[in-house]
């Protein structure tokens, strides 16, 4: 059977904050409730929500100034994480398109991405050329009005890059408006918390830490971002900051657990109510080991693609009972097809097919590939799995060397 999304019980929302048509409006909301939290905390910046709603709107006239508007691309590519979340909501706000961007990429892959998306500007501190006009900080809009900015929704959420783990980099074009609600329905999946602290350990460029950082953000939860993922100071900043919510990879995971049990021991951890780990398998060993640490109610995996078609999840209480599995569906839908297409048996590994929904549209489109589809709203990014009697997915094997979840 076709598995379909789940219900409130599988992916729990802790807490519906209040959503406001557009992010103008929603985070001049956040600066009235709560102006004087810190919105976004990093090694270097702390800013609280009353001052991210203001420079952001400094910001917004900046970007009109350089000839910004409605529906273009914001190329972001910087190791500063405080400014890719300023200059993306900045963006949003005008109702243009952030472009998360790697800091690390070559010269030839950024031009790559610059002549696909054409965009409008590029706010980008690296050493690289960028044939578009430019920004290499934001200082210029400290001396702009900080007044409300016109409440406009863009045509689309983000537009993050990929090319899998081989390829030339994509781009991937949510096709979600550029609204709060957007992340809001993200963040439930991740169950990013309302009002809480949440520490996002991957720089800003990765799709899943870009998503959850404004997540967090459109909830009224503190942003704790790290620039650079050290295994002692993830856990030093849980401690500090009294963190509710992690994000983290496997390979991260397995960095802290390797940690001196006596360094681990000296951190206090019981503020975590969420601990999530997706873009990758995570050995059963380590995430039984996380389990016994924080608990089956604190660990918390999420699959699916940056595309956004279908995701699954699963706790640590479901895992311990089904070992290996990746959850249920919880948004979109996912069948499992043998080599002849049909949908394959339970407990028969076959090739993982994801759609939307029968009645919805592609939540994505691409620019610089093509989606492999059949034709019919169905389509596959190679991964090979099998599902149980009770609509458990488990991953097997990958078709392709592209990467599971872009993270």
């Amino acid at each position: 059977m076709t598995e379909t999304a789940g219900t409130a019980e599988t992916a729990p929302e802790q807490g519906v904050p209040f959503l406001a048509p557009s992010f103008t409006e929603q985070f001049a909301h956040l600066a009235q409730r709560c102006g004087d939290r810190a919105a976004v905390i990093t090694a270097e910046a702390e800013m609280t929500f009353a001052q991210l709603d203001a420079r952001t709107n400094q910001s917004v006239r900046l970007f009109e100034a350089r000839g910004v508007a409605e529906g273009d691309f914001v190329l972001i590519s910087t190791p500063d994480c405080a400014l890719m979340l300023e200059a993306s909501v900045a963006a949003l706000k005008l109702g243009a398109i952030p472009m998360p961007v790697s800091d690390r990429l070559t010269q030839a892959e950024l031009d790559g991405l610059v002549a696909l998306a054409s965009p409008a500007l590029a706010v980008d501190t690296t050493a690289r050329e960028v044939s578009a006009p430019r920004l290499r900080d934001l200082t210029e809009a400290r001396e702009l009005s900080a007044d409300p900015v016109p409440a406009v929704v863009g045509p689309s959420l983000k537009a993050p890059t990929s090319g899998g783990s081989t390829g030339t980099p994509k781009i991937i074009v949510s096709t979600s408006p550029g609204a709060p609600e957007g992340y809001h329905l993200l963040g439930a999946a991740m169950r990013v918390p309302a009002d809480g602290v949440c520490l996002v350990t991957a720089a800003l460029y990765h799709n899943a830490s870009f998503s959850n950082a404004l997540a967090a953000l459109v909830h009224g939860s503190t942003a704790v971002l790290m620039d650079r993922f050290d295994a002692q100071e993830a856990l030093r900043l849980i401690d500090r900051h009294r963190a509710t919510w992690i994000y983290m990879v496997p390979t991260m995971m397995l960095r802290i657990w390797k940690l001196e049990d006596e360094v681990k021991a000296g951190y206090d951890l019981s503020s975590l109510r969420t601990a999530l780990h997706l873009a990758a398998p995570c050995p059963a060993w380590l995430k039984r080991a996380w389990i016994g640490w924080l608990g089956a109610d604190v660990v918390y995996e999420v699959f699916g693609t940056t595309e956004g078609q279908a995701a699954t999840a699963i706790s640590g209480a479901d895992w311990l009972e089904r070992p290996g599995s990746v959850g249920r569906v919880i948004s979109g839908e996912m069948v499992i097809r043998d080599s002849t297409g049909a949908e394959a048996a339970p407990g028969t590994v076959g090739e993982v097919w994801v759609r939307r929904g029968a009645e919805e549209p592609k939540p994505y489109r691409y620019l610089g590939a093509e989606a492999e589809d059949d034709g019919t709203g169905w389509e596959t990014v190679g991964d090979m799995g099998w599902k149980d009697e009770d609509g458990f997915v488990y991953l097997s094997d990958r078709r392709s060397d592209m990467i599971l979840l872009v993270g």
